[in-house]
């Protein structure tokens, strides 16, 4: 099983493992002929009573010490049986579980009390074995109880969905829980949890996804359903509603970590939306959520370059530039000003670029023809000419390089001596 299952599985061990009320009775179909047993001594029960207060005020060690007084004072079976009921209810609100499965195995093997009581004993064992992850026993008693019982209720199905899914067996847990929740009018969240865990386990996807939106419909209020529906639906290919459900969430105020934002980002951009793409990352990096790192600020420059927003597109570009060790993305950012004629910003990314380095020969080349082109827009001839004589130096640009030459030959012949 994989981590993921046995997190969903723990919220059931703590349902499960609360003290049952001897007030536990359901209508049952037993063939237990239950003993004719009766209280012989008043003190006994008045004592046993009194113990039974402290347990529902919550006062478990006095409860325990009384009850353990009991149990070693009286001598008739039915009444000790029922001062040992109690101890080991006492025991259970305390956490002392290995001393509670001892004594309700004791309370079954004597026999004597009435029906439920005896019953709830029995399903006790069965849920303090499974605490003890000793499931073959759990699954046993079970049985047992539900065949001496002959009780039909929504709690056996879901211990037994729960042992199933600790023994890695998924399908038998799944049958299980789909029981517990059908019998049941207002079904456990943790219920659905097991439910959509066994899905996975399963790799029924489908069936992931019709849980999860019964999980979003049922706690709204919980981002990481609506973060797994989300992507429950990428895995189906259902990107736009993928990308649904994420905005949505998004919009409610549920996406506050970088991973989130992050994948929001990510389906704008896989479904051609640049300018949302590029909202939802400059946002996450403004609000501190997403950390602004080269990476990030490179693709938030790409987004905005797509959505034709070309002085945020050099923004973001030149903080990732400043951030990196090579000059590529001083080489972008020079590209775009070019093409915006922004000739003296234009020279700085390019001298940057060249400086930095990390390019090939063609692009080295590259950026000595567009520095020339700067310096001769910003009237510069000299440096344009030594930029011009430095492209020229480079195969691929070696010709474009001779022509601008030869075009400031030809300015120079204009202008005269």
């Amino acid at each position: 099983m994989t981590r993921n299952t046995r997190i969903f599985t723990a919220a059931l061990i703590l349902g499960l493992a609360l003290p049952l009320s001897p007030a536990f009775a359901q209508e049952e179909t037993s063939t237990r002929e239950p003993p004719a047993a009766v209280w012989k001594n008043e003190r006994n029960f008045n004592a046993v009573q009194k113990a039974w207060e402290m347990v529902a005020n919550e006062e478990y060690a006095e409860a325990k010490l009384e009850f353990a007084e009991l149990v070693e004072k009286i001598k008739d079976p039915y009444e000790r049986s029922q001062a040992m009921f109690g101890l080991a209810q006492a025991q259970m609100a305390t956490d002392d579980f290995d001393s509670a499965l001892s004594l309700y195995e004791q309370i079954v093997e004597m026999d004597v009390l009435p029906n439920q009581p005896h019953f709830d004993a029995m399903f006790q064992i069965a849920q303090l074995y499974y605490m003890r992850e000793r499931y073959d026993d759990a699954l046993r008693w079970i049985d047992k109880w539900q065949e001496e019982s002959g009780q039909v209720k929504v709690e056996a199905y879901e211990l037994r969905a729960s042992v199933y899914a600790q023994r890695d067996d998924f399908a038998n847990s799944l049958k299980n829980i789909d029981i517990a929740i059908g019998m049941s009018d207002n079904p456990k969240e943790t219920w659905y949890q097991l439910k959509l865990a066994m899905h996975y386990e399963l790799k029924q996807f489908p069936e992931s996804r019709e849980t999860l939106e019964i999980l979003v419909r049922g706690w709204p209020d919980k981002k990481q359903y609506w973060t797994q529906l989300s992507s429950i639906n990428v895995t189906l290919k259902n990107d736009k509603e993928a990308l649904a459900i994420l905005a949505l969430a998004h919009r409610r105020g549920m996406l506050e970590t970088e991973q989130d934002l992050i994948q929001l980002f990510s389906l704008y951009g896989y479904l051609e939306l640049p300018v949302k793409a590029a909202e939802t990352l400059s946002e996450g990096i403004e609000a501190g959520i997403i950390e602004p790192t080269q990476k990030y600020w490179e693709q938030l420059g790409n987004a905005w370059y797509a959505s034709q927003e070309l002085d945020k597109a050099v923004e973001a570009l030149a903080n990732a530039a400043e951030l990196s060790l090579d000059g590529k993305l001083d080489m972008q950012v020079a590209h775009i000003l070019v093409d915006k004629e922004d000739w003296g910003e234009a020279k700085k990314s390019l001298t940057a670029a060249i400086d930095k380095g990390g390019l090939t020969e063609t692009q080295m080349g590259n950026m000595y023809v567009l520095l020339g082109m700067a310096e001769l827009n910003t009237e510069n001839t000299g440096a344009a000419r030594t930029a011009f004589q430095t492209a020229r130096k480079y195969e691929k640009t070696r010709q474009s390089a001779q022509q601008w030459l030869n075009h400031l030959d030809e300015l120079s012949k204009r202008s005269g001596p």
